[in-house]
């Protein structure tokens, strides 16, 4: 007989004194057999007795079980940085739970006149607003505006006012197009005279804006940009609104109703790109209502293939409808009793706790196959049903109580941590394994017991023998000696990973609330992620002065700051301004001028003879010619209404703020609008001081550099970037205080079971290979950690501890079946578990919402790199034992 051989027959006699520890205490074993004896005798009791519970269960679930959909709320209150943060809230509400409108026109003075039009419906039509703030748009910074420049920009000012006074003076008497027209001839004539007069660049808009107009869409002249020398930047085409909606956080889109009155308000107002206008909405509560809408969506598509997927999976593993139904009955009353527990425990579900759901599934699901896989292997090697069930309970019982002990101490690891969105989902997930257990041992063989299977099913190799017979062949070492290997090389790996802080980076980049915030993110003028500091009013001016001396800082704001400096020598330049500037009146656009079809064709004809006398104006000719041509038309009233609104509203805006501004009065402290005031000054005292990013704080590096400078200046300062970046330090330390607070627990635990150091290391050994090699390919595929694929952790550490726990446990009773490891029922239950949680959960992986496609990346790596841990060094590390002993 050849060494190989004489390793398989020791394998196959069983060792005495192990296969006792490892299935525990006779007591236990003997109390599963009456157990299930009794089950089977009052199998109808036991299944009625289930559905009216579970029925029982329903109502009360309906009836306390929310969702609070306030991230805030994930984290511990105990913890210093959102103590810090809370008091921050408490004094300034203004900020929390705002939506952010942003307008952006063809213009400065559409979006302008665009941002009060909706803030004045908004206030009028909507119920659910606590209050609607127009920073830019406000009376008092329309009045003193001017103020707030620099001396050298007003100077700026006035010059271009200088060039455009002979044109601007004559406005009043110039009404609607034909007016306009009029008007540009008169410069014209000046300018051919010789007279020094900026026309040019007005030609030049006034023919891009005719040509756009002929061309069937949307343009609009801007005034100011023509006033400021024709360089107008993006930001001086936007316009932000500020407002903050009521809440109910028991709903699952607490802001549904109040964005969809906003959409509509905006299309009655025709604020669309047909218009010039474009009007997105942003901010955290937007972010969260269309991150609640994107997951929805994808969940309920991956569902679908779940279910397809898993019902399939175990349709071809367990090769019995019979057993796939009692299995999937199985798993959804102890699902359903798990949900009545978080009822009872936790109340609100926070958008982790809610993947109890996916975790119990992953995990409930594998009790029944490890079950229904052994006894369908006894039933096929000609037992009864009976002698099967009793046989089933004594070989994967004791197995399935270890499991359920072992994964439930990992998640209630997860419970004393300051993560209070993975306590919750440690306790009612850690809870839901002993539930699992219960219906597992209790309904479970209540339904087989009612419905037994009758004939043996044929049973096909999942692995084939030359696999197992590599496992315990001399070449297991191999194996042990390349796991050790490529364990080695995956830790030089890990210090390589890294947790995304930017939860921007866990939503769906196509989502305009998204689109929108990184828009706002690129301007660090007015990025939404500024940091705030709270000061008393004798500390604000040394604060704010050394934070701005940092370069991280960009700039910085207080109350202080609104009130301008230089107020008596601007005020000076102003006057001589209005003088300047005289009386203008109004553009007009009265119906007559919109029908005086003679008089416009008149003007376009003298246009027409004075750009011919002046080079550089083809584009002009071009489009006045088509002007002409198109006044015969049918729809010319609309083309001129359309042509006057595009040429002159922008003209009516800028004039309208130009006088506001030119009469500015000197601003004290006193003058000040109160809704601004409170932004700033809270009612205890506290001033706020908003510190502006150098850098786009959508990258991670940046956003880190600019909390930690400022946090040196000032300790307790607080906002959005600290929020995000402490509670991705929190998350991390919760992991990594729960994975190793589980590890050694699981090992204690394991001890006392398996009473062998060895056996421990054949269960954790897998276990923790898989771990590494799972981080070190994240590293080389380049996933990084984040809010929503840390979550896969304790699926895969309960996933890993129970394959490691039955394959060992089978490893030693092999007797009771016959064959090798790997064709064993335990190992096909392995590879079916891993299947289903698969097909559960891995089809994320191609979900087009970024922080659902990581979970399902790291699920599918994770779960995969678990499976052939298991396979290849477990039936290696139990070969190269017994083949010791046997020598």
């Amino acid at each position: 007989m050849t060494k190989a051989e004489r390793g398989r027959v020791t394998l196959a006699r069983p060792c005495a004194s192990r296969h006792k520890a490892i299935h525990g205490q006779n007591f236990l074993v003997g109390l599963l057999h009456a157990w299930v004896a009794w089950i089977q005798r009052h199998a109808v009791a036991v299944l009625l007795l289930a559905l009216v519970v579970t029925g029982t269960m329903l109502p009360y679930i309906a009836a306390n079980l929310g969702i609070d959909t306030n991230t805030a709320n994930m984290m511990s209150v105990r913890l210093d940085w959102r103590q810090d943060y809370d008091r921050y809230k408490a004094a300034f509400p203004h900020y929390t739970d705002a939506l952010i409108i942003v307008i952006d026109g063809d213009t400065p003075e559409l979006a302008r006149r665009a941002g009060r039009q909706l803030a004045a419906a908004m206030r009028r039509e909507i119920e659910d607003l606590e209050w609607v703030y127009d920073p830019a748009g406000s009376g008092f910074f329309e009045r003193h505006g001017l103020l707030y420049l620099d001396y050298t920009e007003l100077e700026e000012l006035g010059d271009q006012l200088a060039s455009f006074q002979p044109f601007l003076g004559n406005i009043s008497q110039h009404t609607g197009l034909k007016g306009f027209l009029s008007l540009l001839n008169k410069a014209l004539e000046a300018k051919i005279r010789g007279e020094d007069i900026a026309i040019d660049t007005v030609l030049a808009e006034v023919a891009r804006v005719l040509e756009v107009q002929l061309a069937g869409h949307h343009a609009l002249l801007s005034w100011q940009g023509l006033m400021d020398g024709g360089d107008v930047k993006p930001a001086e085409r936007r316009h932000i609104l500020i407002l903050k909606p009521r809440l109910d956080y028991s709903e699952l889109l607490p802001a549904g109703p109040v964005l969809a009155e906003i959409q509509a308000l905006a299309a009655d107002l025709d604020l669309d790109p047909g218009h010039g206008l474009r009007v997105r909405i942003t901010g955290d509560t937007a972010l969260a209502h269309e991150e609640m809408l994107s997951v929805s969506r994808g969940a309920s598509l991956a569902g679908l293939l779940a279910l397809v997927m898993v019902s399939a999976v175990l349709f071809i593993g367990l090769r019995s409808p019979k057993l796939v139904m009692v299995s999937l009955l199985t798993l959804v009353m102890g699902l359903i009793w798990t949900a009545a527990f978080a009822a009872f425990a936790v109340g609100n579900l926070n958008l982790i706790s809610v993947a109890f759901a996916v975790l119990y599934i992953g995990l409930g699901i594998d009790y029944a196959i490890h079950f229904c896989l052994r006894y369908r292997e006894l039933i096929h090697g000609g037992r009864g049903h009976r002698e099967a069930l009793q046989a089933t309970i004594g070989d994967v019982g004791v197995s399935l109580v270890v499991c359920a002990l072992t994964t439930g101490i990992g998640f209630y690891a997860f419970v004393p941590t300051d993560f209070s969105g993975i306590a919750d989902l440690g306790l009612i997930s850690g809870t839901g394994m002993f539930i699992s257990l219960f219906a597992t041992l209790s309904l479970l063989p209540a339904l087989l017991s009612l419905s037994p299977l009758r004939a043996p099913a044929t049973l096909s190799a999942s692995i084939s023998e030359d696999a197992d017979a590599y496992a315990t062949n001399p070449h297991r070492k191999r194996i042990i000696y390349g796991a050790v290997v490529l364990g080695l090389m995956a830790l030089a790996l890990m210090p390589a990973m890294v947790f995304d802080h930017n939860p921007l980076n866990l939503r769906d980049p196509a989502a305009e609330s998204v689109r929108s915030y990184r828009d706002l993110l690129a301007d660090s003028g007015r990025s939404p992620w500024s940091m705030v500091v709270l000061a008393k009013a004798e500390e604000v001016d040394a604060l704010q002065g050394r934070l701005q001396a940092l370069p991280e800082v960009e700039s910085t704001h207080s109350l202080s700051d609104f009130i301008p400096t230089g107020q008596d020598e601007k005020q000076e330049l102003l006057a001589e301004l209005e003088l300047l500037l005289g009386d203008t009146g109004g553009v007009g656009d009265e119906q007559g001028a919109v029908t005086d079809i003679p008089g416009i064709r008149m003007e376009i004809r003298r246009l027409l003879a004075q750009t011919s006398e002046l080079t550089g104006n083809e584009r002009l000719r071009e489009g006045l010619h088509s002007l002409l041509a198109r006044l015969d038309g049918a729809d010319h009233e609309i083309l001129i209404a359309n042509l006057q609104r595009g040429l002159l509203l922008g003209l009516e805006e800028q004039l309208r703020s130009l006088r506001l501004g030119l009469v500015a009065e000197v601003v004290t402290r006193a003058d000040l609008p109160a809704e601004l005031v409170a932004r700033w000054q809270s009612a205890e005292g506290w001033h706020r001081i908003e510190v502006f990013p150098t850098k786009d704080l959508d990258d991670n590096e940046a956003l880190k550099g600019f909390v930690q400078a400022v946090r040196r200046v000032a300790p307790q300062a607080t906002d959005r970037p600290v929020v995000y970046l402490e509670s991705s330090m929190v998350a991390v330390d919760a992991f990594r205080q729960a994975l190793l607070t589980a590890g050694i627990l699981i090992a204690v635990l394991l001890a006392l079971l398996l009473r062998h150091w060895g056996d421990i290391l054949r269960v954790l050994g897998p276990l923790v290979l898989a771990g590494v090699v799972t981080v070190a390919l994240m590293v080389l595929l380049g996933i990084p950690f984040n809010f929503a694929n840390i979550i896969a952790l304790p699926l895969l550490l309960g996933v890993g501890v129970d394959n490691g726990i039955h394959m060992v446990h089978r490893g030693y009773s092999r007797h009771s079946g016959g064959g090798n490891l790997l064709h064993t029922s335990t190992a096909r239950a392995v590879v079916v578990s891993t299947l289903t949680t698969l097909c559960s959960f891995g089809n994320l992986a191609f979900a087009t919402h970024p922080g659902m496609a990581s979970m399902g990346q790291v699920l599918t790596i994770g779960m995969l790199t678990v499976l052939a841990c298991t396979l290849l060094l477990v039936p290696a590390l139990l070969s190269s034992n017994q083949l010791g002993e046997a020598a």
